[in-house]
């Protein structure tokens, strides 16, 4: 009796054939992870090293054994991590791997690269990253990274179109946390939603405004 084959290594979490020659017919034991307990051809997926026995019968009756030691490696732990896990649209992030000896990343779009423990992400929508780590084995496994993108923010003005030299106006501004204004001649304060405006040139005044996610427009 003969099993093909006689030793092997695998990866957990992986499967091998087994196949046994010499019999009519055969039974295996252990049989908790095999895909069968009898017939020439079994699929084995243990979860630790393990020895698979097969007795074989032949056609005047008599039996024979034979074994087949399958090693299975420690599958490696990959771990990933994203600079910032909350980012504004339009903005990059760094995204990192470790764990393993190589790494290949995969989503539809939006990376500096596909292979690296180390890339950028640039996302338009909510979504998660995924990166496959293989040891110096072959062995693998999966990590994943959840990104949400924040949309930028929105603001409303209300400001006169013109005035006459020499007076002053006033501009509101709502939508966000904090702002900043330029230029900060003429205008007083130069920061918050409401300044005093006293140009004496026509003059075009830019608010930026930052929201609570930290990300920024103008208007």
């Amino acid at each position: 009796v003969n099993i093909n084959p006689a030793a092997d290594t695998i990866c957990r979490q992986d499967s091998i054939s087994l196949l046994a020659t010499g019999g009519i017919s055969y039974q295996w034991s252990p049989s908790a992870s095999l895909s069968s307990s009898s017939g020439a051809s079994v699929n084995a997926g243990p979860i630790s090293t393990t020895v698979y026995t097969v007795t074989a019968t032949d056609i005047n009756g008599c039996q024979n054994t034979a074994s087949s030691e399958i090693t299975v490696l420690a599958q490696p732990i990959v771990a990933a991590v994203a600079a910032s896990s909350s980012i504004c649209i339009n903005d990059s992030t760094q995204l990192s791997a470790s764990g393993a000896v190589t790494y290949s990343w995969y989503y539809p779009v939006n990376i500096s690269a596909t292979s690296g423990s180390s890339i950028l992400a640039f996302p338009v929508t909510n979504s998660t990253y995924h990166v496959i780590g293989t040891d110096a084995f072959g062995c693998t496994d999966t990590a994943h990274i959840p990104l949400v993108v924040n949309p930028l923010p929105v603001m409303d003005i209300v400001a006169p179109i013109g005035i006459c030299n020499g007076d002053t106006c006033q501009i509101s501004v709502n939508g966000v946390s904090n702002y900043n204004w330029s230029p900060t001649t003429g205008i007083n304060p130069t920061i918050g939603n409401i300044i005093n405006c006293f140009p004496t040139v026509t003059t075009n005044y830019t608010v930026l405004g930052t929201d609570s996610n930290g990300c920024m427009n103008t208007a």
